[in-house]
């Protein structure tokens, strides 16, 4: 008789399995797998998840013993999270939904000083690797008075637990999008060397004069500088996005794109890019999406400021970026930091 394990495969989206190792030589012509294809092969949800989103149990598909109840640590476990609570004003229970499950905050009516609930959950450095940016994807289900309420924090811990590095707090109200919240442990600096795990916290304050009810959908760890770092926008003038002077020196902080689409009526000059906490290798594109005028990238520009903001232009010539044109820099340089600078690699 076959084993039970392969008559499983045998159901599974993969042909003519015989083992495993037939599974392994399809993956790389199937687009897209199935969830009930990856159990099938012994990959529980929630390690599925570890390996998509970076943390255990990160949709929150798997729900705890009792779903009626409230979440604790000892009888109803949220499954790859811990709880902690202050206070009794927020409760927090998880729910279903169409996405296989949410964690719900609920605030009690009126302000209830220093009482907060989260779910916490630390994973080991060499899981995430370079990782540094986690972001949250949230949903505020009604609108009450107050602010800072909803948050998410991230803290790199040494081998023996103890916090290294700088922690950061993001609350809802100072930055969203696309409903997320952007925690970034240490910054740009990234991970301190003797970083051995990250802490992620998501939870909620009670800062409320009403009742109010916030949930949290899918939590998930995303490279800053990698495919996903998304786009940001940029103009000449003062009147929205990033701002930029005649004298512009671009803070990338974030995007793998600065998208300038306002040049305000004249050809302007960048005459640097801030490098502070970059890692040899880091990859930024610049795009000029002004139909007129000229974006000028200055070679070797003393008014950058610091050395390392400094962009080297193919030729030692400034590099002129005409209308609805762009270029990828690469931020390197030799490993004793002597001459690292911003360097056009390619043009369109």
């Amino acid at each position: 008789m076959d084993d039970p394990g392969i008559q499983s495969l045998r159901r599974s989206p993969f042909s003519g399995v015989g083992d495993i190792s037939s599974v392994f030589s399809q993956l790389d012509s199937i687009a897209s797998v199935p969830m009930s294809a990856t159990e099938d092969i012994g990959i529980a949800p929630e390690i599925l998840s570890l390996i998509r989103n970076g943390l255990y149990n990160a949709d929150f598909r798997t729900p705890p013993p009792d779903p009626t109840l409230e979440l604790d640590d000892i009888t109803n476990k949220l499954p790859g999270w811990s709880y902690v609570k202050t206070g009794t004003s927020v409760t927090v229970k998880w729910v279903d939904d169409t996405a296989g499950g949410n964690v719900t905050f609920s605030v009690a009516a009126g302000v209830a000083t220093g009482n907060q609930a989260y779910i916490e959950q630390i994973i080991p450095i060499s899981q995430i690797g370079s990782l540094r940016l986690v972001k949250v994807t949230t949903a505020k289900l009604s609108d009450g008075a107050g602010l800072n309420e909803r948050w998410c924090e991230t803290q790199f811990l040494d081998a023996d637990g103890v916090a290294t590095g700088a922690s950061h707090t993001e609350y809802s109200t100072t930055t969203v999008y696309d409903g997320r919240i952007v925690s970034t442990a240490n910054g740009e600096t990234g991970a301190p060397v003797d970083a051995f795990g990250l802490r992620v916290r998501v939870g909620v304050t009670d800062n409320r004069t009403t009742a109010d009810t916030f949930v949290f959908q899918h939590v998930f760890v995303e490279d800053r500088i990698g495919p996903t770092g998304g786009v940001a926008e940029a103009q000449f003038t003062a009147s929205g996005d990033i701002d930029l002077s005649d004298t512009a020196v671009i803070n990338p902080t974030f995007p793998q794109m600065l998208f300038i689409h306002d040049l305000n009526g004249a050809n302007r000059t960048v005459r640097g890019i801030i490098s502070t906490g970059m890692p040899n290798g880091r990859i930024f594109w610049l795009y000029n999406g002004d139909s007129t005028y000229n974006l000028v990238l200055s070679h070797e520009d003393l008014a950058a400021g610091a050395a390392s903001y400094r962009i080297r232009c193919p030729n030692s010539a400034n590099l002129t970026i005409r209308p609805f044109g762009g270029v990828q820099l690469v931020y390197f340089g030799k490993s004793d930091d002597t001459v690292r600078r911003w360097r056009v690699m390619s043009e369109v």
